[in-house]
């Protein structure tokens, strides 16, 4: 059935609010994005998760990404939605396994998954998940690979509720550039930055955002370890996690994002224009 989204998740967060407003030693997470791939169907130029960068996409480490589900589980007492994504997450054929294992977690309120419809489903595999617990945010760019009606016709004979944005406009992704600014006034900017809303697991390691998180990983900043918290070195420690996941203190990466300076003003492009080859960029070792 086709809902509102934006109404939902509201109600979904003002409930999570509620529950860590009454438990303040708790971890309580609104939304938390889980990206499963590198590996897209598109190549926009100006995706916020910096797919256009990478040249040699992958989906990525499975058990990796079931050791973060169990962390999760172990050290945070609720999540709002988790929001599995790529790149497109149905280009990874562990896409299936991955949202079972989430649903076994009792934590984990909702499972939404971002999509950009180009990829269908297997109906076969999705036939014992929870509906009441499962949703589709599918984004139309309007291109003639995207297979919108198609892909709402096997979650809708599922039972999935699902939303449809009709994008007009996007805006611009950060470019990869060293951002001289004093420490002070950068954390200032990333108290009120948009992207911190949204923080990410990438395999075994939680980051603040996206952008710091595809950063990382592209090699696209100098390497430091205040740029994530590592799940796996740090097992099982709740109050390591949630003073990392509450930090009021811009992560090392953020020198690197003229997000930063430019979200009061924000530069507004067309969606999902298409790249013949990924983007260039500066590489750190």
């Amino acid at each position: 059935m086709k809902i509102n989204f934006g109404e939902w998740s509201f109600n979904n967060i003002k409930r999570i609010n509620e529950m860590a407003r009454n438990d303040s030693e708790g971890v309580y997470i609104n939304y938390l994005d889980f990206s499963i791939t590198s590996r897209c169907s598109l190549k926009c130029r100006d995706c916020l998760s910096l797919m256009q960068y990478y040249e040699h996409p992958k989906n990525y480490d499975l058990c990796k990404m079931f050791y973060a589900l169990d962390f999760l589980g172990n050290n945070v007492d609720a999540i709002g939605e988790l929001r599995i994504l790529g790149g497109e997450p149905f280009v990874n054929p562990d896409v299936y396994d991955i949202c079972s294992k989430a649903l076994n977690i009792d934590n984990i309120r909702n499972i939404v998954f971002f999509t950009n419809a180009t990829v269908l489903p297997f109906v076969e595999k999705m036939s014992d998940w929870d509906n009441k617990r499962v949703k589709f945010y599918l984004s139309d760019y309007h291109i003639d690979c995207q297979k919108i009606k198609e892909f709402i016709g096997l979650i809708d004979y599922l039972g999935f509720d699902y939303y449809v944005n009709d994008f007009k406009k996007w805006i611009a992704h950060s470019d990869i550039q060293y951002v001289d600014i004093p420490e002070e006034q950068r954390n200032r900017l990333y108290e009120k930055c948009p992207g911190r809303t949204c923080p990410v697991i990438i395999e075994d390691r939680f980051y603040v955002c996206e952008y710091i998180a595809n950063a990382c990983i592209l090699k696209a900043v100098p390497s430091n370890p205040d740029n994530y918290y590592d799940m796996f070195k740090n097992n099982n420690e709740k109050n390591e996690f949630k003073k990392y996941f509450e930090r009021c203190t811009a992560p090392e990466a953020c020198r690197y994002c003229s997000r930063l300076i430019t979200s009061d003003n924000p530069i507004v492009v067309e969606p999902a224009v298409q790249l013949l080859k990924p983007l260039e960029y500066n590489h750190f070792e």
